[in-house]
């Protein structure tokens, strides 16, 4: 397990394929066990 901040660039590849979209939902899948971080700003930033 590790802990993992994603800024909302990054999480955005959960949501549209992009370069790198693999890698992040390999490592947001609940399976893998990780901790994900991010800011409050983030949901706000995505919908904007």
């Amino acid at each position: 397990m590790a802990a993992y901040y994603f800024d909302t660039s990054a999480l955005v590849k959960r949501y549209a394929q992009e370069v790198g979209t693999a890698w992040v939902m390999s490592v947001t899948d609940p399976a893998a066990g990780h901790d994900i971080y991010i800011v409050r700003i983030t949901g706000p930033e995505m919908v904007a």
